[in-house]
């Protein structure tokens, strides 16, 4: 199963409200953590998307989640385990954070490669899954 971005905008602003509210905190208060207005909040939480990734870090930074408690679908979160809005960085500090890096890094480096290099890179990461010393051990 492969990790899904949200790509209706305003599934972000639901993230956004729904770990503000988590968190205990008004939308004038996000606003004043952020130093931008309620109104601004109102409007990422309302379906206008932060523009850049900078952005959803720092609400995310406000809001003590990762940017992927904003970005990830329900599904995604469930599968890496960062569906409980207790912040995944306090749940396995390090680990945790080097393997959500680690993916945005594969990620990114992937979408680089042209068709071949793509063709090469699926087979590659398919020959790892082969290795036991590469892969997690079944429950």
């Amino acid at each position: 199963m492969a990790l899904k971005v949200h790509r209706p905008e305003n599934d972000v602003g639901k993230n956004i409200k729904k770990y503000r509210k988590i968190q205990g905190l008004t939308q004038a208060q996000l606003g004043e953590k952020l130093g931008i207005t309620q109104q601004t909040v109102a409007q990422f939480e309302n379906g206008r998307s932060p523009q850049n990734l900078e952005t959803i870090d720092r609400i995310a930074q406000a809001l003590n989640v990762t940017r992927h408690h904003l970005i990830l679908d329900d599904e995604s979160k469930a599968l890496i385990g960062i569906d409980d809005p207790k912040p995944m960085r306090d749940l396995f500090p390090e680990e945790a954070m080097r393997i959500l890096e680690g993916e945005d890094t594969l990620i990114s480096n992937y979408r680089k490669l042209n068709y071949i290099g793509k063709e090469e890179a699926q087979k590659r990461v398919s020959e790892l899954t082969e290795i036991p010393r590469y892969t997690k051990e079944e429950k």
